[in-house]
């Protein structure tokens, strides 16, 4: 049970809007910019995760709408592989 409008709790002190920063989002087929931005509101871009949902729906759904973000290159190298590689690092190649 929430103790106040904030969310937290005995449990959660910190709120759980600060829990939720904490989170991995993955943005397969929610690359469009209200998606992007509600996204970017909620955690920093140390925790996005490129994805597609292929072959269910084109990747191209995905690919082509991250240009029009205009997200500086310090994002989009987290985004397609950087932070990927700190989650799995025996996966990273050299």
């Amino acid at each position: 049970k929430l103790s106040n409008s904030d969310g937290k709790t005995d449990n959660i002190p910190n709120g759980v809007f600060y829990e939720f920063k904490k989170f991995y989002y993955e943005i397969g087929h929610g690359s469009y910019p209200a998606a992007m931005a509600a996204m970017m509101t909620l955690a920093p871009p140390s925790q996005y995760l490129f994805g597609t949902d292929w072959p269910a729906e084109p990747m191209e759904s995905t690919v082509n709408e991250l240009p029009g973000l205009k997200l500086s290159p310090q994002v989009l190298q987290a985004l397609y592989r950087g932070n990927a590689e700190k989650l799995w690092p025996r996966f990273k190649s050299s």
